[in-house]
């Protein structure tokens, strides 16, 4: 005699999840930050680290500022990663001689980044191109170099920087900043001889108080290393 069960798909779902709800998320699903590290530049807090740490084995976050090392060093924390996963050194790009990180790291961890970003800081770099080749440097060939940051709008009348004085030159700030935003072809230009070059601009403005408009615009920017 056959018997018809009662007990339909949703009900075998509910039994099976409310049993592995306390475990499934605690599995690996797949290997890919095995050996991948991550150089976040100018980390500050590590914003851009917050994002996409789950995809690096390494994350290296590297500051002129203590200050910010140390919010970097909290977001580690507040994250619950160990300094094995994400450390925080203070660094210069610029330095006119090889100057060692504090604390100091060999070159073999310094070198073969998977990913160098610079987010929201290329614009306090006064040489740019340099900072952008000795980035670029401590890529693996396939490494991408990602750059974020202001974007000087069209036409003139909506230009926030269409002179020296779009950030006010009262604000606390304004003496750390050597370019105020970057044009499509300045960033492009930087990234000479890499690989799948790609500019976009922010779908809409953002409110920026200390902007002349109070608006402006961010771009996202990113290339191959050959």
């Amino acid at each position: 005699m056959t018997t018809v069960s009662n007990t339909t798909l949703a009900d075998k779902n509910q039994a099976y999840w409310n049993g592995e709800a306390k475990s499934v998320f605690k599995d690996k699903w797949n290997d890919t930050a095995t050996q991948a590290k991550l150089m976040d530049y100018a980390c500050g807090n590590g914003i851009v680290t917050m994002s996409l740490h789950h995809l690096f084995s390494k994350c290296i976050g590297i500051d002129l500022s203590d200050g910010m090392l140390d919010k970097y060093r909290a977001t580690a924390a507040t994250l619950g990663l160990p300094e094995s996963r994400m450390m925080a050194v203070q660094g210069n790009i610029l330095a006119p001689m090889v100057q060692t990180t504090s604390p100091p790291l060999d070159d073999e961890e310094l070198d073969c980044f998977d990913l160098v970003e610079i987010c929201m800081a290329l614009h306090h770099l006064d040489d740019i191109q340099l900072a952008t080749q000795r980035l670029a440097s401590r890529l693996h060939p396939g490494g991408v170099f990602l750059i974020i940051d202001w974007a000087t709008r069209g036409s003139l009348d909506i230009n926030e920087h269409a002179s020296p004085d779009a950030v006010h030159p009262e604000h606390h700030a304004a003496h750390t900043i050597s370019h105020d935003s970057f044009t499509g072809e300045q960033i492009v230009s930087l990234y000479d001889g890499c690989g799948d070059v790609r500019f976009v601009l922010a779908d809409r403005l953002s409110d920026v108080p200390d902007a002349r408009s109070g608006k402006m615009q961010l771009f996202w920017a990113r290339a191959t290393k050959l």
